[in-house]
């Protein structure tokens, strides 16, 4: 099996692919297993005669997911083929706060309130992320959390040019990925810095 394209828009993604048989009679049965916890799923648009097959996903959550397609003809013989997707946004998950941006131009920050006044207010993490800037797809997310729901920060910065920054008094443990481009990426010196090119942190290059 073979997967030709896969199109995310949001949170939904459309997969599409085919697949090879010398058995001309055989049938087949194609089952998916979209890599976020869902339970695997057999679809319903396989085309017996073009051999090809499609389906749609809905993401509950930002993440990187990992998609298996198995192809199992009438005879029990089967063959896979892996891909994987990346679902752009904001989400706390287990206590680890993940912001996963696009291959575009993103702009991610992450920084920290007190409410009530300091030394008997809450903590609040609060994050403003700018997606695909520049591009009609550019969209905007916010999200505020209490300091205490958030154990671990994990940015996945994707491809492009991007710019995340995490405040100093962010006290999560932050992990961030600059990914392809070039980057410019901010945070406690404490933190786990990772880009594919060149990328400045704290103001220096690395």
């Amino acid at each position: 099996s073979a997967l030709s394209s896969i199109v995310s828009g949001g949170r939904d993604v459309e997969l599409r692919g085919f697949f090879t048989d010398n058995g001309v009679n055989d049938t087949h049965t194609v089952v998916v297993n979209w890599g976020d916890g869902s339970a695997p799923e057999t679809l319903t648009d396989v085309d017996p005669l073009a051999r090809s097959f499609a389906g749609l996903h809905r993401y509950a959550s930002p993440g990187s997911f990992t998609i298996v397609v198995e192809v199992i003809d009438k005879d029990g013989a089967a063959d896979s083929a892996t891909t994987s997707v990346s679902m752009a946004g904001i989400s706390v998950v287990d206590g680890v706060l993940y912001v996963v941006g696009t291959d575009g131009h993103d702009f991610i920050h992450i920084r920290s309130h007190t409410s009530g006044g300091r030394g008997n207010g809450e903590t609040f993490y609060t994050v403003l992320a700018y997606f695909d800037l520049g591009t009609p797809n550019a969209r905007f997310e916010r999200l505020v959390v209490p300091a205490r729901e958030v154990r671990q920060i994990m940015v996945l910065g994707g491809d492009g040019n991007d710019v995340i920054l995490v405040d100093n008094q962010v006290q999560a443990a932050a992990h961030l990925f600059g990914g392809e481009g070039f980057d410019f990426l901010h945070a406690r010196r404490t933190a786990l810095v990772r880009a594919e090119s060149f990328e400045w942190f704290n103001g220096r290059r690395k």
